[in-house]
């Protein structure tokens, strides 16, 4: 059976045929992100010439999984998905790139890469979490609000209270 698939990608409506749908959604990322960057259809949104495909999900809203084959998502011979483009990544506060699950998943392949984004999903994620009990706790940090010295001073006017 032939499969067309619809995509819907900021309100432009792509029909692409791939055939008995044995190509990966990373195959069809890449598809319709040349379709996109050929054409330039969405220059006008974006005001870029290149965009990149950062996610692919279901008429559900489920994120599809880059590596799953069409054909094991369609139900006949029409898939409808929705696509979400970028022109660039985000960065943290260290200038590390935001790369999301579907996007880490479709375009890093390299063990060394796949650890580093591990890696950087870690140091976010303590960070975040060491930010919170900061805010709930009410720990400072020096620096935060205190110099080095003005801590220091503070901390030995307590003993001296002693």
């Amino acid at each position: 059976m032939k499969i067309i698939v619809k995509a819907k990608v900021n309100g432009i409506n792509l029909d692409i045929p791939v055939g008995e749908g044995k190509q990966t959604f990373k195959w069809l990322g890449l598809a319709i992100q040349t379709r996109l960057n050929e054409s330039k259809l969405l220059r006008d949104s974006y005001g870029e010439d290149y965009n990149k495909v950062n996610e692919i999900r279901n008429n559900n809203n489920e994120l599809i999984n880059p590596k799953d084959f069409i054909y094991e998502h369609a139900d006949g011979s029409i898939l409808n998905i929705i696509v979400t483009v970028i022109s660039s990544y985000k960065s943290d506060d260290m200038g590390n790139p935001i790369i999301n699950e579907w996007s880490g998943e479709a375009y890093i392949s390299n063990k060394i890469s796949k650890k580093w984004l591990n890696e950087i999903r870690k140091w976010r994620n303590k960070s975040e979490t060491s930010n919170k009990e900061k805010e709930e706790f009410g720990f400072i940090t020096i620096g935060d609000i205190f110099t080095e010295k003005e801590s220091l001073n503070a901390f030995q006017f307590d003993w001296n209270q002693i």
